[in-house]
């Protein structure tokens, strides 16, 4: 079989041939040996050459000394060495001749399928060991190079791998560790599989610091005879963003471009100040050799990249830093999540749960007063109800361009206590039009949560973290009703109907959780970042994995441009209008758990004060139920799957209710608690199922604005003329109970096929299919990003 161990080599002379000099007309055997590239002629020949990764370079020099390799899994930013290490190490381990037959270097971004796995890798592991020649001439050989017996298989670009491929890989590992060793070499070391990366030896390879790229430019320079003038180098290095491999065809680039501009081509030396300064950053000269042969486009993506201003904060972040690219090993993955965990969660629960709480909070004044005091009649109390979506929804579009345009946690903040002060001054109303302006105000203020959550979890959190986070901080809405349950029947008892009573009931509860929520909304401020680029309680370099751990998502960690290509995409986009669809049908029957939860046990035949303590087992059931199958969906990976099975019991509980036995109809009642299953993997899914900044929280947007739709209507849904049973609302629960249940079937369908059709057109394209360097960190859509899959 033929070495691939030149492969590298023969790229970049490819392309350093075709970037303009020329072949030699003289023949003969004599090569110009400007025509090779740099990267190749002064690559580390030994590890004692290796700079900047001492720490690896002394496990590795232990290794020459015993001759027992490990397999290996070298990560770590580009152009810091990782394949120019394990070079140097097999030559010292094999010298120039077994080398060619003992080492297969692959670029698994040119060769990313299953296929590269079972003919080629695979091939060559079974092949017998090759042996230096017998004999005192081998005898010599063996005297300085160990030959230890097994063959090394080198795989550059690792992470570019499908998943099938990476399986296959572990595979052919295990069966032929006993002749063979791999070393998997990548950049993002999160992308490979934990089978895989668990049998390997992880070497971390840090970027270079300046002084010594500076040291490696200064030394090559002065081995070509090219002339560099104060500042050269620093601009070299801050052009390849701490990519010493791009910083080193750079120069050559360069010093090309001088080197045809002399007037007397005897010069010995070369001036390439004017050459970096105004030629290095245009993006003809900047072209990477090894790069140039199969992807031209990509010489001009460095200075691209730091044209535009529309992408991602993280990948601002990580520029800021000298580096696009980051490292994280799965210790310090599990690591920075729990830090992440004990910092956002708390406040995003305690929140989530004070406005669900506030929000329902009229339903508790039903029954302890309000109608008698405020002289509500009729439907008054069905529009007071309604009214609070009707100012959500007057604010929802507002909302969409206030939270990219203030700080994020700031903004919410402010709404917090907005609302809890407007909430507290609700104990002050006593009549229809005074209700009806404070509720309408508190809509207003409320209208931000949603949306502000669906971002604040996806930029916290990678896709397969999110759907388990969503269920915690929405099951607060089971948490809410189960505590205000308690505390509006301790309200009822020790107030009970005294209307001498300087605080009615229905007041002290709106002034407890106003005053509540508005300290609690201080408390938002100071203690939230509103990044995690802004996060206080991480360092830098905490900031910079933390990018790096939101890079699989495929959509970055939030951008404030608002981009109306996108916001045009998302109303086209059928699945925005499947989760509206499904948000607006099941929030028609809202009105069951908010409020008229405590009406409808009331006709079921309890009484008022029993009402406030039987509607906490709704929201013990919705706990359990969102908790466990959310988990369960984070598990398996099948959210859509495990939505279903947690809307069946409500369609059941939907029909019990109907029943004229109070006791079956009071289970059911606690059985449709399994629909907020459905809310929030849409809200997960809006989270992870759309990219984009400005496509996310319009997408989102139009979810709360179908969930006030929805809400307005639930109310009217209970007439007056229906009371106790409410039979026509109870009817519609079950019919739209039904197609919200076929709607996620919808959902889940539309994505596999998505998904398929993307991972089709990869595998036809093989070789032309190119994606975009960074692309996770551009904002880009889901549409937009080739590489972007759906969660189902």
């Amino acid at each position: 079989m033929a070495s691939f161990f030149d492969l590298k080599a023969r790229k970049a002379a490819a392309a350093a041939g075709a970037s303009g000099e020329g072949s030699s007309k003289a023949a003969g055997p004599k090569v110009d040996n400007r025509l090779q590239p740099w990267v190749e002629k002064y690559r580390p020949k030994s590890l004692d050459d290796v700079s900047s990764q001492e720490h690896t370079v002394d496990v590795l020099r232990r290794t020459l000394q015993s001759a027992n390799l490990p397999h290996m899994l070298f990560y770590g930013p580009p152009g810091t060495g990782k394949t120019s290490t394990v070079l140097a190490l097999a030559k010292q381990l094999y010298g120039p001749e077994l080398i060619k037959t003992r080492v297969l270097e692959l670029n698994a971004s040119d060769e990313r399928g299953i296929s590269i796995v079972r003919e080629k890798v695979k091939d060559f592991a079974r092949m017998q060991l090759s042996n230096p020649p017998s004999g005192p001439a081998g005898e010599e050989y063996r005297k300085k190079y160990p030959c230890p017996p097994y063959k090394i298989i080198i795989l550059d670009e690792a992470d570019s791998m499908t998943q099938d491929a990476q399986s296959a890989l572990r595979r052919t590992m295990e069966t032929y560790s006993k002749i063979t060793r791999f070393c998997l070499i990548c950049n993002y070391v999160t992308r490979i599989i934990d089978p895989l990366a668990s049998r390997c030896s992880k070497f971390r390879f840090k970027s270079l610091d300046g002084s010594n790229a500076r040291k490696r430019l200064e030394n090559i320079a002065a081995m070509e005879k090219v002339k560099l003038d104060d500042g050269v180098v620093d601009t070299l290095i801050r052009c390849a963003e701490g990519d010493l491999r791009k910083a080193i065809t750079f120069l050559q680039s360069a010093a090309r471009l001088a080197g045809a501009e002399q007037s007397k081509p005897d010069d010995d030396a070369m001036d390439v100040d004017d050459q970096v300064t105004a030629k290095s950053v245009s993006p003809p000269s900047l072209t990477m050799a090894n790069d140039l042969e199969k992807h031209p486009q990509r010489a001009q993506k460095p200075v691209e990249d730091h044209l535009r201003t529309d992408v991602d904060a993280a990948l601002q972040l990580l520029r800021d830093r000298g580096s696009e690219s980051g490292t994280l090993d799965p210790e310090q993955n599990r690591r920075l999540l729990r830090r992440i965990d004990l910092h956002i969660m708390p406040l995003i629960c305690i929140v989530y749960f004070l406005q669900y709480l506030d929000k329902i909070a009229i339903s508790y004044a039903s029954v302890t007063g309000i109608k008698t005091s405020a002289n509500l009649r009729g439907t008054q109390f069905n529009w007071i109800a309604s009214i609070f979506f009707f100012g959500q929804l007057l604010f929802e579009f507002p909302t969409i361009r206030l939270i990219q345009l203030f700080p994020l946690a700031k903004y919410v903040a402010v709404n917090v206590i907005i609302w809890g002060t407007i909430l507290a001054s609700l104990a002050a109303c006593k009549s229809f039009a005074s209700l009806m302006v404070c509720r309408a105000l508190l809509g207003v203020a409320e209208a931000a949560v949603v949306p502000a959550w669906v971002v604040f979890t996806s930029a916290w959190y990678r896709k397969e973290e999110q759907a388990f986070r969503v269920g915690i901080w929405f099951s607060m809405c089971g948490f809410a009703q189960m505590f205000g349950g308690f505390f509006s029947y301790g309200v009822a008892n020790h107030v009970g109907g005294d209307v001498q009573a300087a605080l009615q009931g229905w007041q002290i509860i709106f002034l407890f959780l106003g005053l509540l929520t508005s300290v609690v909304g201080i408390v938002f401020w100071f203690f939230l970042p509103d990044s995690p680029l802004s996060a206080k309680f991480l360092s830098t370099e905490e900031k910079a994995l933390h990018a790096e751990r939101m890079r699989q998502n495929e959509q970055g960690i939030g951008n404030r441009i608002f981009k109306w290509n996108q916001f045009w995409e998302a109303i086209r986009d059928v699945n925005t209008w499947l989760y509206a669809f499904w948000v607006f049908a099941a929030n028609i029957p809202n009105s069951t758990a908010t409020s008229f939860g405590n009406i409808l046990v009331t006709g079921m035949g309890y009484t008022k004060k029993e009402s406030l303590l039987l509607v906490t087992p709704l929201g013990a059931y919705e706990v359990v139920v969102l908790i466990g199958l959310t988990y369960l969906a984070g598990k398996t990976n099948q959210r859509l799957w495990c939505c279903i099975a947690g809307h069946i019991p409500s369609i059941v509980g939907a029909i019990l209710m109907a029943t004229t036995n109070k006791v079956p109809a009071l289970i059911g009642f606690y059985l449709t608690g399994g629909i907020p299953i459905g809310w929030t993997t849409i809200l997960a899914l809006q989270s992870t199922n759309v990219a984009g900044s400005t496509k996310k929280i319009t997408v989102t947007s139009i979810g709360v604005i179908a969930y006030t739709v929805g809400n307005i209507i639930s109310p009217q849904t209970f007439q007056t003329k229906d009371a106790p049973r409410y039979l026509p609302a109870k009817i519609s629960i079950c019919i739209l109970y039904f197609l919200i249940t076929v709607d996620l079937y919808l959902v889940r369908w539309f994505a596999v096929r998505e998904n398929r059709r993307r991972d089709k057109e990869r595998e036809e394209l093989g070789d032309k299919y190119v994606v975009e360097e960074n692309h996770e960190f551009l904002d880009l859509t889901d549409r937009e990003n080739k590489e972007f899959r759906y969660a189902v």
